[in-house]
């Protein structure tokens, strides 16, 4: 007589495997999403650190900011006013300011679901190091379905952490 494996032995063998590999699945989404949100988050924050940077440096586009005798000093008639970091639920931009005018880079979307779901709006790093817009501390939550919220924080003095 031969030996084999049932039909009904086989079924709970594939069920198993089948279990193993879907619970495999959804570890490494959330993973994904995770690393998605501390990527974010950290991107943000270099952002943010870029902007105040260029603002305690002075740096400005002289196209925009050139004073009437068409000199990009530091004695312009449209001043340096700052850069700022705009952050809304899907992205930010980071654009420094003269006068009105708006300068600087396109707006950068989070990846993979990532949205900001507190403390969106404006931050304006005031050149020559002196702080932002800012009336106290802000925090910057980023997160995803399923994941952990990561903050990024803003003083008023311009510090930026990701605590």
């Amino acid at each position: 007589m031969r030996k084999a494996f049932t039909i009904v032995e086989l079924l709970v063998v594939m069920a198993l495997i089948a279990l193993m590999a879907g619970s495999g699945a959804a570890i490494s989404l959330s993973a994904g999403r995770k690393k998605a949100v501390d990527r974010a988050a950290e991107d943000l924050a270099t952002a943010m650190r870029q902007a105040r940077d260029f603002a305690q440096a002075g740096k400005k586009d002289c196209s925009v900011c050139k004073g009437y005798d068409g000199i990009c000093n530091n004695f312009d008639v449209v001043p340096l006013k700052g850069w700022q970091v705009v952050v809304d639920g899907s992205g930010y931009t980071v654009q420094g300011m003269c006068g009105g005018t708006t300068f600087g880079n396109p707006k950068k979307n989070f990846l993979n679901g990532v949205t900001a779901t507190a403390g969106t709006g404006t931050v304006l790093f005031n050149p020559l190091s002196l702080g932002t817009n800012l009336g106290s501390d802000l925090t910057i939550t980023l997160s995803a379905s399923g994941t952990t919220p990561k903050s990024v924080k803003v003083t008023k003095n311009g510090e930026v952490s990701v605590p």
